[in-house]
């Protein structure tokens, strides 16, 4: 009666008018893959996290995996084309490698490229969807989050997603180049945003160097330092530095 139940049925409710609707899973995409890490680090033996732990965990995990990938809500999300479809590809190729089937999270990061990847980002490496909104610079970098967290994830199941190049050439290199004339403070954003934070893109920029960017290498040491200073050494993956739910 009191649990977190394995589905978000009721995400992003609003009283007397939705009970719960699919946009709701992205709020939930955001952070829990960093949950999966913690708990692969609980799995390598922390003391007070016990066998009956690990087994509730992994059947909580299995549930939610499935509810995601079959239920109406992550359907629906899903067949989003913007960063809401990328989040849920992290988060569903995150939890089926962490809940054993390699074969769904392998299946999940190749689809990106052709379902994501060449759809979303037009040749120069812009995300034109990420554009017309009036925080661009913000879900610009947002969506980049999701896609090098997505990466991280296809390297275990054998998938080098920062390799793949679209019909025009679209990449995630690309993608992260777009920004570094803007990230390292070298050129204005040219684009609507209502609130501009440099530091924003550092996470993104350090993924795309250490995954062999050399335009994303240079640009490292000219990246603004984030609030809580550069975490980048002890992150797990890329994460969101700005935030706009203030």
């Amino acid at each position: 009666a009191t649990r977190m139940n394995p589905n978000l049925d009721h995400g992003q409710f609003i009283p007397c008018k939705y009970d719960g609707r699919a946009i709701g899973i992205i709020d939930f995409s955001q952070s829990y893959t960093s949950v999966l890490d913690a708990i692969a680090l609980l799995d390598t033996g922390a003391p007070g996290w016990s066998r009956r732990d690990r087994a509730a965990m992994l059947d909580w995990n299995t549930a939610y995996r499935d509810w995601l990938a079959d239920g109406a809500f992550g359907k629906e999300e899903g067949a989003a084309q913007n960063n809401h479809g990328t989040f849920y590809d992290m988060q569903l190729a995150a939890l089926a490698y962490a809940t054993g089937d390699t074969d769904l999270a392998r299946r999940t990061v190749l689809a990106a490229r052709t379902l994501r990847i060449a759809p979303q980002m037009a040749a120069d490496g812009s995300q034109p969807q990420e554009l017309a909104r009036t925080r661009s610079w913000h879900y610009s970098t947002f969506d980049l989050v999701a896609y090098t967290r997505l990466a991280a994830i296809g390297r275990h199941v054998g998938v080098d997603l920062w390799s793949y190049r679209g019909p025009d050439g679209q990449s995630l290199f690309k993608a992260v180049d777009y920004l570094l004339p803007a990230a390292t403070g070298t050129e204005p954003w040219p684009h609507p945003e209502l609130e501009f934070h440099r530091f924003a893109a550092s996470d993104v920029v350090h993924a795309a160097a250490d995954a062999g960017d050399r335009a994303a290498r240079a640009a490292v040491p000219r990246l603004e330092t984030p609030p809580g200073g550069d975490l980048w050494a002890l992150r797990p993956a890329a994460e969101q530095l700005d935030s706009i739910a203030g």
